[in-house]
């Protein structure tokens, strides 16, 4: 049956505890959408924009009455690739992915261990309740780098850095909460190889949180990849000095002695 791709839509549902009360807390999902035939074929969307349910049937009048389009959102239809990622016998996009722990002793001419491990602490989940300004801002700020890791994924790179830059140039954050939020973004932009636009970002988190090492370390990582072993020294000896029983850092750091030495 022929399929016309529609974008990307949200539905609204009440947040736990809210019972339908006037201006009651909603909670936002998304969707892409397709027309097919008389009804629509939606596919609902993780935080990072990638698919994490079959795709379902829903009629014309459902769509009409609970189904919102978001233009803002709207990427290219994704292929096949990331259309199976939410198939039984495909791995999960949106599985959390497991930290590499740094294996000390490793032979001289191995790669360094450290550029599989990201750290970073656990950011509290928070229970389902009214959001504070600053947690609208946190959910708004991570819905659009998701559509620009989204649009990277479909070949917009330019678009997708231009909406980071957009995002990084707006944010005036000044608190310190907001650390976390920066860290995973700069993981993921290097992760995407885009190391620049990640130093910034691990710089931003740092501008909130000088004294945290974990966001040296991870400095270090990009500045590694972009050759620059002077500076990625200097992060790992001050994530050193924040927290001597770093361990992934001091791994890194003998890595590059003796690469020195060679």
């Amino acid at each position: 049956m022929p399929k016309t791709y529609k974008g990307i839509y949200s539905t609204q549902i009440p947040m736990r505890g809210a019972m339908g009360a006037p201006g009651q807390a909603l909670k936002k999902w998304y969707w892409m959408a397709w027309a097919v035939d008389a009804d629509f074929s939606v596919q609902q969307l993780s935080a990072t924009m990638e698919p994490i349910s079959s795709p379902q049937t829903v009629s014309s009048a459902e769509f009409a009455a609970r189904f919102t389009h978001e233009p803002g959102l709207d990427i290219p239809e994704p292929g096949p690739k990331i259309m199976a990622a939410s198939w039984p016998q495909a791995e999960s996009a949106a599985a959390p992915r497991k930290n590499i722990t740094v294996v000390r002793g490793q032979a001289a001419h191995e790669e360094p261990e450290p550029q599989k491990t990201e750290t970073r602490e656990k950011t509290p989940v928070p229970e389902d309740r009214p959001e504070d300004p600053a947690a609208q801002l946190e959910k708004n700020m991570r819905a659009d780098f998701a559509v620009a890791l989204a649009r990277l994924r479909v070949g917009q790179r330019e678009r997708a850095i231009t909406q980071i830059e957009a995002l990084l140039n707006a944010s005036g954050i000044e608190d310190p909460a907001f650390r976390h939020m920066f860290s995973e973004f700069g993981i993921n932009l290097r992760k995407s190889k885009l190391p620049k636009l990640a130093l910034r970002t691990h710089m931003e988190a740092r501008r909130l949180s000088p004294d945290d090492s974990h966001i040296l370390f991870n400095a270090a990582r990009v500045t590694y990849e972009m050759g620059d072993m002077a500076q990625t020294r200097k992060f790992l000896e001050e994530a050193l000095k924040i927290s001597p029983e770093l361990e992934p850092a001091r791994s890194f750091l003998d890595f590059l002695s003796r690469k020195t030495e060679k």
